[in-house]
């Protein structure tokens, strides 16, 4: 409701400095919205919430944690593919043997 209320653009929104809301409708009634959100819930006050210290740098920027998260993930993908070679080898040397009649190949 208040996002049509918000967007038909006949309706006039007061932002008070405790984070409520009042809206002002086209006919001159106001109507009151409390202040919702995380920190409200919580009963955090906005203004007791210290800045981060502006010495503190990050070791890697987003776009390299993305990048290092993509290799980590292709260095996972690539073990688990090795491992299953080297279980197929085993299980199943290639030496020319002739395999078992019951041979199922590898799951992979």
């Amino acid at each position: 409701m208040l996002h049509r209320i918000k967007h038909s653009g006949t309706w006039v929104e007061c932002h008070n400095p405790d984070r409520s809301i009042d809206y002002l409708s086209p006919t001159g009634h106001r109507y009151h919205s409390p202040a919702t959100g995380y920190l409200d819930v919580l009963g955090i006050n906005p203004d007791d919430i210290e800045d981060p210290d502006p010495n503190i740098r990050r070791r890697r920027t987003r776009a390299e944690n993305k990048a290092a998260n993509i290799r980590a993930e292709r260095r996972h993908q690539q073990t688990r593919i090795n491992l299953g070679r080297i279980w197929c080898t085993t299980i199943y040397p290639s030496t020319g043997d002739q395999l078992p009649d019951d041979h199922e190949p590898c799951p992979f």
